[in-house]
């Protein structure tokens, strides 16, 4: 078992209020994509296992570095703590970031993805134009196929019956 001297403990202690800060800045991210699709509800579900998922592989991966995975009181306590003062000091400011970071990037997305829609929409319009011309060609030729075939019974009948006669 690793010891550790009080100044490495102080100084993990402080680490692990950054790391609460941290996970307080995901949290307001993850909050902010999820206000934007809260009527989507399998969207908010998976946007939550996406942060438990990502929080936990985030400590794992800090307290692995840190401390080779030794569990500490004081280090929950520093992340709980660190966490505690960001939500009492800097989620409202994060918080309007990133819903303003969001929106800048939804813009810039429907303007770069602007072409690609343009694009899929005229193709849709010319394939729903030639269904409909293939469609008339297929009415037509099948009226055109049956009265083909009316046209040939009437005749390769009489044959066939003359055929048989003799």
């Amino acid at each position: 078992m690793l010891e550790f001297s009080v100044k490495q403990q102080t100084l993990h202690f402080f680490y692990y209020v950054i790391v609460g800060l941290s996970v307080g800045i995901l949290f307001d991210l993850f909050r902010s994509v999820r206000v934007r699709y809260q009527k989507n509800k399998p969207m908010t579900h998976i946007m939550d296992v996406v942060f438990g998922l990502s929080c936990t592989g985030y400590l794992i991966a800090v307290f692995y570095r840190l401390d080779g995975l030794m569990l500490c009181i004081f280090n929950m306590i520093g992340a709980v703590l660190g966490l505690i003062l960001y939500f009492l000091l800097f989620c409202r400011f994060f918080r309007a970031v990133f819903q303003k970071i969001l929106t800048i990037f939804i813009k810039i997305f429907k303007i770069v993805l602007y072409p690609v829609l343009l694009l899929c929409k005229i193709g849709i319009k010319i394939f729903l134009f030639f269904k409909k011309q293939f469609l008339w060609f297929g009415k037509r030729f099948l009226k055109w196929k049956g009265r083909f075939k009316n046209y040939t019974r009437k005749r390769f009948g009489i044959l066939r019956k003359k055929i048989q006669k003799n």
